[in-house]
């Protein structure tokens, strides 16, 4: 068996999940309070009014997350078979998991005024407890401006490789440098505050959500052509 008999699998569940992750990660729930000001009213006048959203968010974030780990196993199963010597496919690995282990604190943060007080007994929450939800939520949206470092290093890694082997076309590989640059310099634009590089930030995050299906549907194709070439 080949090595692009071996990838044919994977590189069809990339194609598969990866329009998925995107259309799941529209579901997002409309932004709470200021994170820097809000009063007890309106944190709890937005769990309120918002529990739908944030039960079909939280819904929709888990199943994203799940979606994402396969498409990222995909990929390294693929990345492996390509480079089985080079230590990029296992950063790309690492790197995946990280983000999706951040992506999971941000989703429960975000989900935890409308589903925690049900779990709990159905009590209402205590001016205390309602602040120190949305201070946890805080420092959850800042992991997630510092995330993009990982959809960097992910997005990187993967683009050299394919670069190397060729196992997309050159111009996928461009466009997941493009997108790791982006996200490096956002990332940097947070941590320096600065103005100038925060708006990479945003090239990142959206270059990030279009790569995806674009990589795994090209992979898939592109596999496919090699293994008809080869049989």
């Amino acid at each position: 068996m080949t090595t692009i008999d071996n990838s044919r699998g994977a590189a069809l569940t990339a194609a598969i999940t990866g329009p998925l992750v995107l259309v799941a990660s529209f579901a997002q729930p409309p932004d709470g309070p200021s994170l820097l000001t809000a009063t007890t009213t309106q944190i709890q006048e937005y769990g309120r009014s918002q529990a739908g959203a944030l039960r079909v968010g939280a819904f929709a974030a888990m199943l994203s997350m799940a979606l994402l780990l396969v498409f990222t196993a995909a990929l390294t199963t693929v990345a492996r078979a390509a480079a089985p010597r080079s230590l990029l496919p296992d950063l790309f690995a690492g790197a995946s998991h990280l983000l999706v282990v951040s992506l999971f604190l941000g989703s429960v943060a975000g989900a935890v005024l409308a589903v925690l007080p049900g779990l709990a007994g159905g009590d209402a929450p205590s001016a205390e407890i309602l602040y120190a939800w949305h201070g946890v939520a805080g420092f959850t949206h800042l992991a997630g401006d510092f995330q993009m470092v990982f959809i960097a290093v992910l997005t990187g890694a993967f683009s050299l490789v394919a670069w190397r082997t060729r196992i997309v076309p050159r111009w996928v590989s461009v466009l997941g440098a493009v997108v790791a640059a982006a996200a490096a310099l956002g990332t940097a634009g947070v941590t320096l505050n600065s103005d100038v590089l925060y708006g990479f930030w945003f090239g990142g995050l959206y270059g990030w959500v279009l790569w995806i299906p674009i990589t795994g549907i090209v992979l898939a194709v592109r596999t496919r052509r090699a293994a008809a070439v080869v049989h």
